[in-house]
């Protein structure tokens, strides 16, 4: 690397930089400079070096020092090795200042000091000069440019994190001696170029354009053997090496050689007239428009040339969610902050199609909303090891043009390149399977121009300005058109029992649902009533179905895992329940948890979207919906990890809350003279403060709870608690007697003297 650095030349400019990085690092004086001591030391000062005027915390200075397993003591030694080098500084040249500032250190010092700074600022000035025409003055600054080069940046320094940075300026060096042989060739210097090309393909063999320059000077100098077997040898090597062809740049130019004259199309450098780069007869401006932006152009600029589209395919027979896509799509196009991205999450239950419904919504947004483009990223939040923010910003960075070696090695330098890139440009961002808002918050553009959509199995708090549209089960009518547009609608039309006892079977769940309708559509003769019957009998699920439910199961059993052991215990005895509507004080009977844990558990339910809110009861206290598919996963937790006796003392103290209930209501109702059947002193009561709140007014209470009431006595009669169950009928009896309560008290009668014929018995161990 010495070598082709040494060859392009001197510069006037090396001798005004004092501090050196484009090589060993060096501080330079016209007294020749004090040596800075190797080690801890250098690493800093190279480390501040590197980025001017930024502030650099302590922990990444820490990092620089020690990759790993830094000692308990690294924070006063980073302070030690600042105050020896604000001596050394002090030293060099005087007006290079290190302040400390929360949360660490910056380097105080005028840039054109820095020879990094100084080249770059050369390389930018030599774009401008090809910007307009002026090769000669572009081959001009960027051999000056070049010339500041000692060696490879920062040679000699081992530390990781600096040398990643390092290895960047390296690969800017590269690309910067590839565009000036790109200058030399279109001002008609190919046989100059000759040598020090060769130099430069023998030192990096696989660059494909230091080769193609090559080939191009020695075609132009009459020497076409050579450009052939140059452009053989390469390819040769290319197939070894990698097992590739080589590029479509060295295909075009073989071709060249073999039907060309030996001549340049077009002199560079005549008075009068644009210079022309080789191998065709564009002018610089077109040349770089064909080729793309040069290296050092602006990210954001190479960025615009890319307009990425990478949404998943769109399915045609997508069913439903006309509100959800409404309000997400106002929501996203929303305008009143312009300074600001617009994110909507679809939130819900896995298999309740969230990933369906956003990509829909992306694909309606697209051509009319966000033109510049459409990124995906899958967070895989909930399978194996989430991404993180980190290297979801690698890819994106990497989709918009960044080379891979351009890509920070921080994650808020990456966030900040990647705002600075979608700034101004109307991007949609849709980040699938989210986890948590520790992977959305680095993400988010900080543009109006965009947007993001986001879908996730969690209740998502952190993101700033979030909307959250949770997805509920298919409605019946939902659910039987999604089978009637895959298994066939004159199908469904003909067994619309079957069609919905087949979806209620499916809990409505649209994964299920859809698997339900696929393995129908693939055997177009088979009755529905048949596969529904079989169903109904409790048989197990055929092949294709089964694998969506396993699907969906193996994924709530992922959240499920996630919860904290009350929390896991809590869902498992939610599966007690008879039915979906549950009050607040259901948990705490059972659990039987002292004081309001209960309420802490419901809420860990909520989020992780095991559980929904189903509004207030007539007391005012939350009432909650446990969805079919959960019910059934809880029931079958329930008993692989409940004993038979544990389920026995939660059901009786839900049974026993009930009766409280019943009881309290027929005292109310009866002013004071009924009197409830004696109870056991093993009866668990249904907490005063509720039951003060919700009973007020008795007659609402009880219409409200009709179904549960009825339930309960059904439960009380399945697993022979029968003392229970003269209980709570002799309660509802009582409650039958006034008006409107009738079908009530009959029902109640039924299940008392009776059981509770046409209801299937649950296993409860």
């Amino acid at each position: 690397m010495q070598t082709g650095r040494s060859m392009i030349g001197d510069s006037e400019e090396s001798e005004r930089a004092v501090y050196r990085i484009l090589g060993p690092l060096q501080i330079a004086s016209a007294s020749g400079g004090p040596l800075v001591p190797p080690g801890r030391q250098r690493k800093l000062l190279s480390a501040l070096l590197l980025e001017p005027g930024r502030i650099i915390s302590t922990d990444q200075l820490v990092d620089v020092i020690w990759e790993s397993s830094p000692p308990e003591t690294a924070r006063t030694q980073v302070q030690i090795c600042i105050s020896r080098l604000r001596k050394l500084l002090k030293k060099a040249s005087g007006d290079a200042r290190i302040v400390t500032q929360s949360p660490g250190y910056f380097l105080q010092l005028d840039s054109s000091k820095i020879d990094s700074q100084i080249y770059a600022r050369l390389v930018a000035d030599a774009d401008t000069a090809a910007r307009k025409e002026e090769p000669e003055e572009a081959l001009r600054l960027v051999r000056k440019a070049l010339a500041l080069w000692r060696g490879p940046a920062l040679k000699g320094i081992t530390s990781g994190a600096l040398r990643a940075k390092a290895t960047r300026l390296d690969e800017d060096w590269l690309s910067t001696v590839e565009k000036c042989f790109s200058l030399e060739l279109a001002l008609g210097r190919h046989h100059q170029s000759i040598g020090e090309l060769r130099e430069l393909v023998e030192q990096y063999p696989l660059r494909e354009r230091f080769r193609a320059q090559l080939i191009l000077a020695l075609h132009w100098s009459g020497r076409r053997a050579e450009a052939l077997e140059t452009y053989r040898s390469g390819r040769e090597l290319l197939v070894a090496e990698l097992g590739l062809e080589p590029g479509p740049e060295l295909r075009s130019l073989e071709k060249t050689v073999l039907t060309e004259e030996s001549t340049p199309k077009a002199a560079g450098g005549v008075p009068g007239r644009p210079a022309t780069f080789p191998g065709s007869s564009a002018t610089l401006t077109e040349h770089r428009a064909s080729r793309g932006p040069l290296a050092s152009e602006p990210a954001e600029r190479a960025a615009d040339t890319r307009r990425p589209r990478q949404l998943p395919s769109d399915i045609k027979d997508f069913v439903g969610r006309d509100k959800a896509l409404s309000q997400a799509h106002d929501e996203l196009l929303d305008a009143r902050t312009p300074g600001a991205a617009n994110v909507v999450a679809f939130t819900g239950l896995p298999g309740i199609g969230k990933s369906t419904t956003a990509v829909r919504l992306a694909h309606t947004l697209v051509a009319d909303h966000f033109p510049d483009g459409q990124l995906f990223c899958d967070m895989r939040g909930n399978r194996g090891s989430p991404v993180s923010p980190y290297d979801a910003l690698r890819r994106i960075l990497r989709t918009l043009g960044e080379k891979r070696l351009a890509v920070p090695a921080g994650l808020d330098e990456r966030s900040a390149l990647y705002r600075n890139l979608v700034a101004h440009r109307r991007i949609l961002l849709v980040l699938d399977d989210v986890a948590s808002e520790e992977q959305v918050i680095p993400l988010l553009p900080g543009s109006g121009t965009c947007a993001v959509l986001l879908t996730s199995r969690n209740r998502l708090t952190g993101p700033p300005g979030v909307r959250r549209i949770e997805l509920t089960e298919f409605s019946k009518g939902e659910s039987l058109e999604l089978l009637s547009r895959v298994a066939g609608r004159e199908r469904v039309a003909g067994d619309k029992d079957a069609a919905t006892a087949l979806a209620e079977r499916a809990a409505h769940l649209p994964l299920t649902v859809r698997g339900i309708a696929a393995w129908l559509a693939a055997r177009p003769h088979y009755p529905l009533a048949c596969i529904a019957n079989r169903l109904g009998d409790g048989r197990p699920w055929p092949n294709g179905p089964v694998r969506e439910t396993l699907r969906t199961r193996a994924e709530l059993a992922i959240v499920y895992d996630r919860l904290e052991p009350e929390s896991r215990r809590a869902l498992r005895m939610l599966g007690l329940t008879p039915e979906s509507n549950i009050p607040a004080w259901v948990m705490n009977a059972l659990t039987d948890l002292p004081g309001p844990r209960h309420l802490d558990i419901l809420d860990a339910l909520l989020d992780a979207h095991l559980l929904d809110m189903e509004g207030m009861d007539v007391g005012g206290a939350p009432r909650y919906r446990l969805p079919a598919i959960v019910r059934l996963f809880a029931r079958d937790r329930l008993a692989a990890q409940e004993t038979a006796q544990e389920c026995r003392a939660a059901t009786e103290r839900m049974l026993g809350g009930w009766i409280s209930l019943v009881d309290e209501a027929n005292r109310r109702i009866h002013g004071g003279g009924h009197s409830g059947p004696g109870r056991g002193t093993y009866h668990w009561n249904a907490p005063p403060r509720y039951a003060q709140q919700a009973l007020a007014d008795p007659l609402t209470w009880v219409e409200v709870e009709r179904r549960n009431l009825c339930s309960a006595l059904a439960q009380a009669s399945e697993h022979g608690l029968d003392e229970l169950r003269r209980e709570l009928g002799t309660g509802i009896e009582a409650l039958g007697l006034f008006p409107g309560l009738v079908g009530t008290g009959r029902r109640a009668r039924h299940h008392s003297c009776n059981g509770a014929p046409g209801i299937k018995k649950r296993r409860t161990a």
